[in-house]
């Protein structure tokens, strides 16, 4: 099996509008028994630069 994960981050802009200027979204397909190495990996990348999880 395989897990999927999809988010975006910002809105996107109404038309004709300049602002907001960015709208991300983004995705991860992953086999289901390499979800808990590639997570501890993530883990260990944000720890390098400092990304604040809420």
């Amino acid at each position: 099996m395989h897990l999927c994960f999809v988010d975006e981050s910002g809105t996107p802009a109404k038309p004709g509008a300049q602002t907001p200027r960015y709208f991300v979204i983004a995705g991860l397909v992953i086999q289901e028994d390499r979800w808990h190495r590639a997570s501890g990996m993530l883990q260990g990348l944000k720890l390098i630069v400092d990304i604040t999880v809420n």
